[in-house]
């Protein structure tokens, strides 16, 4: 995800249970906290028993009110919201909730890299290179689309 980078996944033992709503989302739990923001886990919540897991990144309570932090978090939202690539998350909905604005973004489920690595090295095994270069080839697939989008040769 752009702009989720340098997120500090949280330890199982810091997810806390949450029952806040945010907007239209019950925030089900945390999964990481960042310098700007913090990510729940999250579910949308709609008529006729729909339901939609997501995630949504809101910013801090502290960083709302710093002008600053808000135009970047609002700038990092319509970047996102600019650009369509199966590699980059999409944007659902940017949104403002009693003052506080919020992302919401599809939820990808699945293994992380960290969690692949130390599960593989509970069993004194490496990833394999190939799988490797795949993982960094993709990410790096998803950085270059977004790269070209905004600078381009068109652009620069």
């Amino acid at each position: 995800m752009v702009g989720t980078v340098f997120f500090r996944r949280l330890r199982r033992t810091e997810l806390h249970d949450m029952s806040t709503r945010l907007g239209k989302y019950h925030l089900i739990k945390q999964i990481a906290e960042g310098g700007m923001a913090e990510v729940f886990l999250a579910k949308q919540v709609g008529p006729a028993g729909f339901e939609q897991e997501v995630v949504v990144k809101r910013i801090l309570p502290d960083r709302a009110k710093d002008p600053r932090f808000v135009e970047m978090f609002l700038a990092e939202a319509n970047v996102v919201a600019a650009i369509s690539h199966p590699n980059i998350v999409h944007i659902i909905e940017l949104g403002e909730h009693d003052g506080t604005y919020f992302i919401a973004m599809e939820a990808i489920r699945g293994v992380s890299v960290s969690q692949l690595i130390k599960r593989l090295k509970t069993l004194n095994l490496r990833v394999p290179e190939p799988f490797a270069a795949r993982i960094v080839a993709e990410a790096c697939a998803g950085l270059g689309y977004a790269h070209n989008y905004f600078v381009g040769p068109d652009k620069r």
